[in-house]
């Protein structure tokens, strides 16, 4: 599958948060999604997944444009994670993974439907929390919930925004280490992140975003520091190296 983002742009009111991005992922890619706060990360997944349509331009999946889709089609071609967790009182972790099968249930889930929540469950780590309630887990718990949600959708396109925000260094890998091998089957990651080291280990491609414009986009050689300095507006010691390295940003020489 290809996904075909064609001069996408996005206003709120009159400030104008996109202005033509276009790009194109194919089955397998995992992209990072990187730009200072505001620079229009969170509304370019929210127009990819048709939460709020474009002002100009349009998203397509392969030569269909996803506004010709209907609202269920999308959902089971496309998995949302928003920055913040649902708050949703009384669900148990079990159910709200649950719901990513609701594309495909017609009547009551069925034991495919069951196994398949089971499944992502355990490769999110939340065996021991299936029962819990929702409400009563941590702010990074409930955002593995939704990771496990989505991927228990079983979607082609799966758009994260920041889902390690709120996890631990050991979670955080993990979870990117599974979003990795889920492109690797042939799924299209696109996550929002901050943290460039894990950007540049895990994502095969990038995309950059500054005030609401593409500033680059192509595989790791654009982590590099002179692009890193210009997009984040600082100044990154590289040693003479043109060579881009996360130590530089804590200072620290190889």
């Amino acid at each position: 599958m290809e996904l075909i983002l064609k001069n996408i742009s996005y206003s709120y009111g009159a400030f104008s948060a996109l202005r033509s991005i276009s790009a194109s992922f194919s089955s397998g890619d995992m992209v990072a999604l990187i730009g200072q706060n505001g620079s229009g990360k969170s509304t370019l997944l929210k127009c990819i997944n048709r939460v709020v349509d474009p002002s100009r331009g349009d998203v397509f999946l392969d030569s269909l444009s996803v506004k010709e889709l209907p609202i269920n089609r999308v959902a089971e071609v496309m998995a949302y994670v928003p920055q913040y967790a649902e708050q949703i009182r009384f669900s148990t972790v079990f159910d709200m993974v649950l719901l990513g099968r609701k594309p495909y249930i017609s009547g009551a889930p069925t034991k495919q439907d069951y196994a398949k929540v089971a499944k992502s469950i355990t490769q999110l780590g939340l065996q021991e929390l299936a029962m819990r309630r929702v409400d009563t887990l941590s702010g990074g718990e409930r955002q593995r919930v939704m990771i496990a949600r989505a991927v228990a959708q079983e979607p082609k396109i799966i758009l994260l925004d920041e889902p390690i925000a709120n996890l631990d260094i050991k979670q955080q890998f993990a979870v990117m280490k599974l979003l990795q091998e889920l492109a690797l089957d042939g799924i299209i990651v696109i996550v929002a992140i901050h943290d460039i080291a894990l950007a540049s280990r895990f994502c095969n491609r990038a995309v950059m975003l500054k005030h609401g414009t593409l500033f680059a986009s192509g595989g790791r050689e654009v982590y590099n520091s002179d692009t890193i300095n210009r997009l984040f507006d600082i100044e990154v010691d590289n040693y003479g190296s043109d060579y881009f390295d996360t130590r530089w940003l804590c200072g620290q020489q190889l």
